[in-house]
């Protein structure tokens, strides 16, 4: 497991971003497509949350535990590099300790890193370590 490079921003829109965890059979009906300027109790309905979507009968997810054996093996708990765990190890899930996984715990949008964007700089950069590479390897 690897931390992630994508960096995590609040989602402001008015539905969730789950396209790694499922999928949605049909649209989801909203009353209003704006957060802001629109009565209340319009606002209130269009507004998801993360377990609203997941509760919709029309999302699908991609990948269900059946079981708590399911659960225990995709913790971080490796038995043959840790010795005596704690107990909470042996139930801590990769995606509370920063790891990428398919599940979102907050509402939040993957932002590409400033590493990752392509940009005249970055690929100046990328290009003068091929040059340095290529002619050291040509001594």
């Amino acid at each position: 497991m690897t931390m992630s490079k994508v960096i995590r921003v609040r989602n402001k829109k008015l539905l969730p971003d789950l396209s790694k965890e499922g999928e949605l059979t049909k649209d989801i009906v909203l009353s209003t497509k704006e957060k802001h300027g629109c009565p209340t109790g319009s606002r209130l309905f269009s507004h998801h949350t993360l377990a609203s979507v997941r509760k919709i009968s029309f999302f699908h997810p991609f990948f269900l535990p059946n079981d708590s054996l399911d659960l225990t093996l995709t913790t971080t708990y490796n038995q043959s590099t840790e010795l005596f765990a704690d107990k909470e190890d042996l139930h801590l899930q990769p995606e509370t300790i920063g790891c990428e996984t398919w599940r979102r715990i907050r509402n939040t949008v993957d932002k590409p890193s400033p590493d990752q964007i392509f940009t005249v700089s970055n690929m100046l950069r990328y290009l003068n370590k091929v040059q340095i590479v290529t002619d050291t390897y040509m001594l």
